[in-house]
C-alpha cells in the first residue's frame, strides 16, 4: 500500500507540472505545401448564444441536429452551442475572447476526449483513432503496407489527424423572415428587399471564427504518459488522470473568419416558380438557411487556407482520372491546380502544370481503401488550361466562384456601322444543380448579356418611293438614321473543351431589343409622282423607334491566353421575329442582317 501510495505520488505531480498549461508545448503548426500529402479534417462546429435574442430557439434546434459535409470527419460534440462571451453590441474583433472560451469551457479537451474514445469511467479506447487512420489511408499507403511488416501503422494515421482538428463557431447577428426583410427599415433588409419579393422562408447573417486545436509529439506524449488510462489500470490511478486531463488546459489558434451567408427561402406558391416545387416546413427553411450559411463559410475557407484543401496525384490520364471522389465532398467542376515537382538550384520547387475540373463522374469511396480502387471509386477530369499532364503530377483543391464575365463587341454580319459593344456575366449552375441531379453535365450556364450600340442605317428613297427625288423637297428628307439600340438576352449554354486550351460553347437565348432615334427624322412615306407632292413624318430625338423580342441561338469558339482569361469569337443567328424593325408606314422599316459576329474576352472567377 505504500509504494502505491509513493508511486500516486510521483505520478500527480508530473501530471501536475504537465496540466498546469498544456499550451506551454505547442508550436505552431505550418501551413501545408502542395507537395506535403492530404489527411482528412476533423471539423467541430458550435453556435454562440445570445440568450433572448431573435430566432435564438431556431438556430439551437438546428444545431442539435447539425451534421458536418461528407469532406471531414464529424467532430461534433454533445453540446452543441456556448452562451458567448460578448453582445452583439461590441465592436471589434471577438476572436481572442471566443479563444478563450473554448480553453476555458474545456472545448478543446472534449475534441481530445472523442478522439481518444475517452468513456464515462475515465479510460479511453484507440477505436476511433484506428478507423479514421484507415479510412484516411490511400491505395498507395495500403499497398505499401501490405508489402511491408507496418500493415498495423495503417490506424495509427489517426494520431498524426489530430492536429488536423478544426473549431468552426458561427455568429449569427442578424436573421430575419422574409416579410420581416420586405418591411425592415434597417439597412441589410432595405439593400435586400427587391431579392426577396415572392419569397418565403429565412435569411441569415454572420461569421465563422476558425480555430485549430494545437496539437503535436510533445503535447501527445504528455497525454500519453500523464492522461491515458486504460481498464487494467488501478481504479485509484484512473481517477488521478481523469482529474487531471480535466484540469488541463489545451489550447487552440485562431486562423481567421469569414462571412457566413444563408438562404432559407424558396418562390411562393402563386409564382412560377412555386408551382413547380413542393413547399418546406417553416423548420425546413431555418434549417435551410443555416446549412447553406455553414457551407457558404466552409467554401470561403478552402479558398483561403491551404490545410482545407485536397491534394492528391493524378492517377491515369487520357482521360484523366484521380482517387477522390464523395469521401473528399467532390463535385462537378470543382477546380484543381495540377502541380509537378522541378528540381531547382534552391531544391525541389512545385510549378503549376494545368487546371482541371471535375466532370459529373464523381467517384463513391466512401469506404476504407483496400489498396485497388474500383472503378466506380475514381473520378474523372477535363483539362481546361495548361500543358499536358502526366501520371503523378500532384493536383491541389482551388475552388472558384463559378462566374464569368464579357468583354467586347458584335456586329451584323452587314458591316461595322452597325457595331455594339457588349458586356455580361455568367453563372455555372452545374455544381448548384449537381446537389438535385447527381450526373448533371459539367459547364452548364446561365448568362445575362447587355449590349449598347448607336447604328447608322441609310434610306435609299429610289427603292422605298420610286420616281422620289429628296433634293426637290423641302424639309429636306434624312437619308440616314441613327438609332440608339439596347439590348437585354439571356442565354443557356454548354462548354466542350479540348486540345487543353480551347473550348467549343453552343447556347441558345432569348432577346429583348430596344431601338430609340438618336436625332431628329424627317421621313418622307408618300409620294405621289403625278401631283408632285409628297407626305413626311416629322420624327423627334429619343422617339422610340421599336421594341422587339427574338430568340437567338449560337456559338462561341475560345482560346486560352491565361487559365483564367480567353479570347472568344462569337457566331450569333438572329430569330424569325427579328427580320427587320417595322413601326408601321410612317416609320422606316430597317432591314438588317439575320446573322450576327463578334468577339470578347472572357474572365473567370
Amino acid at each position: 500500500m505504500k509504494r502505491i501510495s509513493i508511486l500516486l505520488a510521483i505520478l500527480i505531480y508530473g501530471m501536475a507540472v504537465h496540466a498546469q498549461d498544456v499550451r506551454k508545448s505547442a508550436a505552431q503548426v505550418k501551413d501545408n505545401d502542395v507537395g506535403r500529402a492530404y489527411d482528412r479534417n476533423s471539423l467541430t462546429v458550435l453556435l454562440l448564444n445570445f440568450p433572448g435574442e431573435r430566432y435564438m430557439d431556431d438556430l439551437r434546434n438546428v444545431f442539435g441536429t447539425l451534421h458536418v459535409p461528407d469532406k471531414f470527419n464529424d467532430n461534433l460534440l454533445e453540446a452543441r452551442y456556448m452562451d458567448s462571451p460578448y453582445r452583439h453590441e461590441a465592436s471589434g474583433d471577438q476572436s481572442a475572447a471566443i479563444r478563450e472560451m473554448i480553453v476555458n469551457r474545456k472545448i478543446s479537451n472534449a475534441i481530445i476526449a472523442k478522439w481518444f474514445g475517452k468513456k464515462p469511467d475515465g479510460t479511453y479506447s484507440d477505436d476511433l483513432l484506428k478507423e479514421r487512420g484507415l479510412y484516411n489511408a490511400k491505395d498507395g499507403d495500403v499497398m505499401v503496407a501490405n508489402a511491408s511488416s507496418t500493415k498495423n501503422r495503417l490506424s495509427d494515421q489517426g494520431e498524426r489527424m489530430i492536429s488536423r482538428s478544426f473549431i468552426v463557431v458561427m455568429d449569427y447577428d442578424w436573421v430575419r423572415s422574409v416579410p420581416e426583410i420586405l418591411n425592415g427599415s434597417d439597412d441589410k433588409s432595405r439593400s435586400m428587399a427587391s431579392f426577396y419579393r415572392g419569397k418565403n422562408g429565412f435569411a441569415g447573417q454572420g461569421k465563422a471564427y476558425i480555430f485549430q486545436l494545437i496539437w503535436n509529439d510533445s503535447i501527445q506524449a504528455v497525454f500519453y504518459s500523464g492522461f491515458w488510462a486504460s481498464q487494467t489500470d488501478d481504479p485509484s490511478v484512473i481517477a488521478a488522470k481523469n482529474k487531471a486531463f480535466n484540469d488541463a488546459r489545451f489550447d487552440v489558434r485562431y486562423l481567421l473568419s469569414v462571412t457566413a451567408d444563408g438562404d432559407g427561402t424558396q418562390p411562393n406558391p402563386e409564382t412560377f416558380l412555386g408551382k413547380f416545387s413542393v413547399q418546406k416546413t417553416r423548420d425546413e427553411l431555418f434549417q435551410k438557411m443555416v446549412y447553406s450559411s455553414i457551407d457558404y463559410a466552409v467554401d470561403k475557407i478552402e479558398k483561403k487556407m491551404e490545410d482545407f484543401r485536397v491534394k492528391v496525384p493524378i492517377a491515369e490520364i487520357h482521360p484523366i482520372r484521380v482517387k477522390i471522389g464523395r469521401k473528399e465532398g467532390l463535385r462537378v467542376d470543382h477546380r484543381y491546380y495540377v502541380y509537378e515537382a522541378v528540381q531547382t538550384n534552391q531544391g525541389i520547387k512545385m510549378k503549376r502544370r494545368g487546371v482541371i475540373r471535375a466532370t459529373s463522374k464523381i467517384g463513391d469511396n466512401r469506404q476504407v481503401s483496400t489498396g485497388v480502387s474500383s472503378e466506380n471509386m475514381i473520378s474523372k477530369f477535363y483539362q481546361v488550361a495548361g500543358r499536358r499532364l502526366d501520371v503523378g503530377m500532384r493536383l491541389q483543391q482551388r475552388n472558384d466562384v463559378g462566374i464569368g464575365i464579357n468583354l467586347g463587341g458584335i456586329t451584323q454580319t452587314t458591316g461595322f456601322s452597325n457595331f455594339m459593344i457588349s458586356g455580361g456575366i455568367e453563372y455555372n449552375l452545374s455544381p448548384l444543380l449537381s446537389h438535385i441531379i447527381r450526373r448533371i453535365p459539367h459547364s452548364i450556364k446561365l448568362g445575362v448579356d447587355f449590349s449598347y450600340g448607336t447604328p447608322k442605317y441609310p434610306v435609299d428613297y429610289n427603292q422605298v418611293l420610286p420616281g422620289f427625288n429628296p433634293s426637290s423637297f423641302s424639309p429636306a428628307p434624312s437619308t440616314q438614321f441613327n438609332l440608339t439600340t439596347t439590348r437585354w438576352s439571356f442565354s443557356l449554354s454548354k462548354d466542350f473543351h479540348f486540345f487543353r486550351v480551347m473550348r467549343f460553347c453552343p447556347f441558345i437565348g432569348y432577346a429583348m431589343e430596344t431601338a430609340k432615334f438618336s436625332q431628329d427624322v424627317n421621313y418622307y412615306y408618300e409620294y405621289n409622282q403625278s401631283a408632285g407632292t409628297a407626305k413626311y413624318n416629322a420624327i423627334k430625338k429619343d422617339t422610340t423607334y421599336a421594341r422587339i423580342n427574338f430568340f437567338t441561338v449560337g456559338a462561341k469558339l475560345g482560346i486560352n491566353i491565361t487559365s483564367f482569361m480567353q479570347l472568344m469569337i462569337y457566331f450569333n443567328a438572329l430569330g424569325p421575329d427579328y427580320k427587320h424593325y417595322d413601326a408601321g408606314n410612317k416609320m422606316p422599316a430597317i432591314r438588317n442582317n439575320w446573322m450576327e459576329a463578334g468577339a470578347f474576352l472572357h474572365f473567370e472567377f
